[in-house]
């Protein structure tokens, strides 16, 4: 992608392509509108790219190389997950941003969180794999009630905890670093 994507206007669709793969070819965040696409179940993403109007939850979107302090953000279009069970599944693959030089005493600054936003998803999963730690602040998924973390990879990430009531790392190959705050809903 050189620019963002409107969505499909005048009628136009894509049905039953399952898995769509888009690469930001650019240095700018872009967004890629679903509007029009169904059937698909899996997003690849390389780079900075939101997806908009998603036309179901349940889906799975993977991340790769994204070192930006912009959000990522996941769409749904309206009334899509208004209900009490929505989930979705994030896989990370070199997710950071990275810190920014040496510090007074000649350490490097540690690597920050890039920021994920998937409005009133109840339960997420959360795969970290790749060639680097992965880190990930998810105060965006404002509803998570559970959250499931797989994967290889280590994986630092911000945890929100306002309706939070289930952590699942027993899969996780990695080491985890979960930086938790409740707050009163």
């Amino acid at each position: 992608m050189n620019s963002s994507f409107q969505g499909m206007n005048r009628g136009g669709f894509v049905d039953g392509i399952k898995t769509i793969d888009l690469t930001n070819e650019t240095a700018r965040d872009l967004n890629f509108n679903t509007k029009g696409i169904t059937g698909a179940d899996t997003y690849n993403i390389d780079g900075t790219v939101g997806l908009q109007n998603l036309e179901k939850t349940g889906i799975t979107v993977n991340y790769s190389d994204v070192h930006t302090n912009s959000n990522l953000v996941v769409g749904f279009a309206n009334g899509v997950n208004s209900g009490p069970d929505d989930s979705l599944t994030v896989g990370l693959s070199d997710v950071y941003i990275p810190g920014n030089g040496k510090d007074a005493n000649g350490n490097d600054q540690p690597d920050y969180a890039v920021s994920l936003v998937a409005q009133a998803i109840e339960d997420l999963t959360i795969n970290s794999t790749g060639p680097h730690d992965n880190h990930i602040d998810l105060d965006g998924v404002n509803y998570m009630r559970s959250l499931e973390i797989n994967g290889d990879q280590d994986l630092h990430a911000e945890v929100q905890g306002t309706y939070l009531t289930t952590i699942d790392g027993s899969a996780a190959k990695g080491d985890l670093d979960l930086s938790i705050a409740a707050t009163a809903p």
